[in-house]
């Protein structure tokens, strides 16, 4: 199994690719990622910039669960200002990564799925829904600075 970059390192993650609304409608997206593993729980603080468009920026700021020695899976929450605070779990097969996750008091769930290229990038995609209706998704590309 590789030895994962993201999340599992203290590190500043680039990111850049493409939002797409319910309608299918593309925009482009740049961010970043600050990853801090010095407390009891992981720091991931996300911004995700809508280049184009009429959606306003993205912003996370996650607590994960660290992973015990030899297992493969954990818990993560999480506090946005659309979507209130969301819970979910993390695991790892391979080179992947796979969060899923639902928001609380609401029918809002996603999913993301993340690829470990080489060590200084990932490549992700993932989808948010209302129910069982698509509300929107993502094709973007991480890279370590």
């Amino acid at each position: 199994m590789p030895q994962h970059t993201y999340l599992f390192k203290d590190a500043v993650w680039e990111s850049s690719g493409w939002y797409f609304d319910k309608d299918g409608n593309r925009f482009a997206v740049e961010g970043i990622s600050k990853i801090n593993r010095k407390t009891k729980v992981w720091l991931n603080d996300v911004m995700l910039k809508f280049l184009d468009g009429p959606r306003k920026d993205i912003f996370s700021f996650f607590e994960i669960f660290p992973i015990k020695e030899g297992e493969h899976h954990t818990t993560f929450k999480s506090q946005t200002p659309d979507l209130g605070l969301i819970q979910g779990e993390l695991s790892i097969a391979g080179s992947e990564i796979f969060l899923k996750w639902t928001a609380e008091n609401s029918h809002i769930k996603g999913t993301d799925h993340m690829h470990m290229v080489n060590d200084h990038h990932y490549s992700t995609d993932g989808f948010i829904l209302y129910g069982e209706e698509k509300v929107s998704s993502w094709e973007i590309q991480l890279k370590r600075i």
